[in-house]
């Protein structure tokens, strides 16, 4: 196997579930908020998953639990 290949996951959420996030962390909308949102809606995100220190492990555990389930169904045809 060729350990440069990579698998590209899709991950979506729309305006709703970014207002429920900026609720959750008790971040009011601001002028910054709205930019940080046209800046995510203005072309895909390549989540660096590095960028979140000792988590790291367990987000790339949880994506690629996620990558799996979404095809499970496809590859037991």
């Amino acid at each position: 196997m060729n350990g440069e290949q990579k698998v590209k996951l899709v991950f979506e959420f729309d305006r709703s579930a970014y207002d429920a996030y900026l609720f959750l962390i008790s971040k009011k909308k601001t002028e910054e908020t709205e930019s940080v949102w046209n800046a995510m809606i203005e072309e895909p995100v390549v989540a660096d998953t590095s960028l979140l220190d000792d988590d790291e492990n367990a987000v790339n555990f949880m994506m690629i639990s996620l990558a799996i389930l979404a095809v499970e169904e496809k590859v037991k045809k």
